[in-house]
Parts: C-alpha cells; structure tokens; sequence
C-alpha cells in the first residue's frame, strides 16, 4: 500500500495552485533542490507519525525531478534525512518519470543504485510516454512501474490503449515488478484494471487528494481502504 505525497502550493489570495504550474518555476529557478528535500522531510515526518496507525507496508511515494537527482549529494541528502526523522527507508519510494530516467543515463543508473543501497523502494512514473527503450528497464533497480493516465483514461473504450496497459502489465510481471495504474477515476476502469491483474490503483476513484489531518481520520477508522474501495462496486 502506498501514499502518493503531492504538494499544492495554497497561495494566499489566490487558492491552491497545482504542481504543474509552480514546479517547473521551481525548476528554472534552482529552488527545486532545496523544495524537494523540505518535501522528502515533511514526508517522512508525516509517515513516522502514522507508523501506530497505519501497517508498515504502508509507504509514502515522493516524487523527484532529474534535476534533484542528478544533484552531487543527493544521496547523502537522503541519507541524511533517514537519520535526522528516524524513519525507516522501507516507508520511503523515489519516483522518477520515464522521460527523467533517460536524461543522463548513466549518472541516473548510479543514483538509482546509490539509493537502492539505502534501502528505498524506486519506481518509474508516467511509464509508456517516455519513450525509453527496454534496456534502461533491464539496468536500473525499479521496485515499481506506473501506467501513465493517458492510457488509463480510455482503456474502457479504445482498444489500442487497453492493449498497451495489457503490454505494461505483462510486462512489469515478466520481470517480477509491482504496477499501478494512475489516473483510475471509474468503476470499469477498476474492473478492467483487477481482471488484467493490475496490483493497485491512484487516482479519484479511490480518493481526491486529502490533508494530513483527512487522511489520519479516515485511518483511525475501521478497515479505512477495504470499506471505501467495496463501497463503490
């Protein structure tokens, strides 16, 4: 079970802005390095909090840019953080998009390993848009793939796209990997989704973004997941 951390920025006067918007702002500016460590920090902060509440398989995903990644001390940033919150780095997943995977191939490679070594679980994002070939997913040391949402969208009605998460799926089976499929907003989609042996869901079906505070009340309750999962079919 996993807990994907996303960010939005409340900005005073003008509401919640979406990553989509502020990230790449964070990016050209240089200031994603310093944000994406206080985001790793918060996370792993807000999961050590949980750890009476929630099983230990539960795991916070965070993702990172390749900028991030291909920072001199990232690793030892990471390291550094395990040890300054005391959380276990079983609770912690590195996600990376595909596109970023490529970029600096070999200095990524090195990265991924660095951080297996920690003991983090590292998936790949956004997977079948990224136009990676086959041989990056034979090198590097990915615990999980993530079936883009473009795909996920139509799989109910076009066929090219439920033939392609068919491939992702087998794939990621093939080579002993766990697969999400990201975007999930409807019940076929689900269903779809479990008969082609998908091993979980992200998206609105299962939950809009919640709060800290949201998400440790729907904890606290009895078999919080089953019950909202089963209430739907």
């Amino acid at each position: 079970m996993r807990w994907v951390q996303f960010f939005r920025w409340d900005r005073p006067g003008h509401g919640l802005v979406s990553p989509n918007e502020f990230i790449p702002v964070l990016e050209d500016t240089g200031l994603i390095v310093p944000v994406g460590e206080w985001v790793a920090r918060t996370a792993l902060m807000q999961r050590l909090s949980m750890q009476h509440t929630v099983p230990d398989s539960f795991v916070i995903s965070v993702n990172v840019s390749s900028q991030e990644l291909h920072t001199a001390n990232y690793v030892n940033r990471i390291r550094a953080l395990l040890e300054e919150t005391g959380a276990h780095p079983d609770w912690l997943e590195i996600e990376i998009t595909e596109s970023g995977l490529v970029e600096n191939g070999n200095t990524t490679l090195e990265q991924f390993f660095n951080l297996k070594s920690l003991g983090l679980k590292l998936s790949i994002d956004d997977f079948g848009t990224g136009y990676s070939s086959l041989s990056y997913l034979r090198q590097f040391p990915v615990d999980t793939l993530k079936i883009d949402q473009a795909f996920v969208r139509e799989i109910s009605h076009a066929q090219d796209a439920l033939l392609i998460v068919k491939s992702i799926i087998g794939l990621a089976k093939a080579m002993n990997l766990s697969v999400v499929a990201e975007g999930v907003e409807t019940l076929i989609q689900k269903r779809i989704l479990s008969q082609e042996g998908c091993d979980e869901i992200q998206g609105y079906y299962f939950s809009r973004p919640l709060s800290v505070t949201a998400l440790t009340k729907l904890l606290e309750t009895p078999a919080p997941f089953s019950q909202l999962i089963d209430s739907h079919d």
